[in-house]
């Protein structure tokens, strides 16, 4: 089982839109940094924990702005089998998201980098602002992701031979899955198409081409 901490630290300077992070110690002189960030270790039992991320500036308040987003906080949790890295965003409409997984890695059994999950949340959040105009269409990006269908399930009534089960499977695995999926589609079609941002457009062309790749399963 690997070695846990119990408390991280990272000094984080602001450079425009580049950040430099720097794990540093509690004796280090923090003042030489823009903002602190802070994880400190909320729950631990039986190889499953979870950590909390704060980040502040010198005046104690919150949140790590980028572009016209704040990066507000975030959580790094973790049991035997897997760890991940999530967080939260405010955007400038003061809309926040819903929690973003920044990246996934090994679990306790076996080793995972409390430092490498931090790191990307922020890697993330700069990706979230790069690629997306607001937080609503995050959320509804997130939803539409969720709910893409797969192919085995779309298509497991073919492995059905009596005709009831056929046809309960059919429902139930394809045409209750796929009205979900364009469901959620159409919500995230009519946010990005009410949005002008080209970042808008470049997300719709990508999301439509995939769901026409969804339907193009049934050619």
């Amino acid at each position: 089982m690997a070695l846990i901490e119990e408390q991280y630290i990272f000094g984080i300077k602001v450079n425009g839109s580049s950040q430099q992070i720097t794990k540093i110690s509690i004796s280090d002189d923090q003042s030489v940094y823009d903002y602190i960030c802070n994880i400190a270790l909320e729950s631990q039992w039986n190889g499953n924990g979870r950590f909390r991320v704060a980040i502040v500036n010198s005046e104690r308040i919150e949140g790590l702005p980028i572009g016209n987003w704040v990066l507000i906080s975030g959580r790094i949790g973790y049991d035997w089998g897997g760890s991940s890295a999530t967080f939260k965003m405010q955007d400038e409409n003061g809309v926040i998201t819903e929690r973003i997984t920044a990246d996934t890695g090994k679990g306790s059994a076996s080793g995972f980098s409390v430092e490498s999950l931090a790191r990307s949340i922020f890697t993330k959040a700069s990706e979230i602002v790069e690629h997306f105009p607001s937080a609503s269409i995050v959320n509804a990006y997130q939803e539409y992701q969720k709910s893409i269908p797969s192919a085995r399930i779309l298509f497991m009534y073919r492995e059905a031979t009596e005709p009831k089960n056929i046809l309960d499977r059919f429902e139930r695995d394809t045409i209750k899955e796929l009205s979900n999926y364009l469901v959620k589609f159409r919500i995230l079609e009519n946010l990005l198409k009410e949005n002008e941002d080209t970042r808008s457009k470049r997300l719709l062309a990508e999301v439509t081409d995939e769901c026409v790749n969804v339907v193009k399963l049934f050619y």
